[in-house]
């Protein structure tokens, strides 16, 4: 099977749309988990299925490095870090090379913590 290529732009509505069904879907649990009906499964399948999608989309729109980063921003830092990295997620290359920049001191921070991750292998729940 051929695998299928996406332009940036097509990439970037994918991320969104996703970040759309993201919050619906978070919004449902949240009223299962209310209920007490955690026998719902298929609900909780379909998000986690979102998240793995998500997963993708940013792994396409940025390179391993910068991906690992910022998945490290997201497990390790504190609140303002890991809004940086939401940022991050959404970012065209021009405005990823700014937070890099601007915040160089968390991302490089991050990079290392991105670094030994990704050789452990973790998986990174969002």
């Amino acid at each position: 099977m051929a695998k299928e290529q996406f332009t940036k732009a097509e990439i970037g509505i994918f991320a969104d749309a996703l970040e759309v069904y993201k919050g619906e879907i978070k919004k449902i649990w949240a009223k299962v988990d209310k209920l007490g009906l955690r026998e719902a499964k298929d609900i909780k399948q379909t998000f986690l299925e979102i998240e793995s999608l998500r997963d993708k989309v940013s792994r396409a729109k940025m390179n391993n490095r910068d991906y690992w980063t910022v998945e490290a921003m997201t497990k390790f830092g504190g609140s303002f870090v890991k809004a940086l990295a939401e940022c991050a997620r959404h970012a065209d290359p021009i405005n990823l090379n700014k937070i890099k920049l601007v915040w160089s001191e968390y991302w490089l921070i991050a990079e290392e913590q991105g670094h030994d991750i990704e050789k452990q292998g973790e998986k990174i729940n969002s």
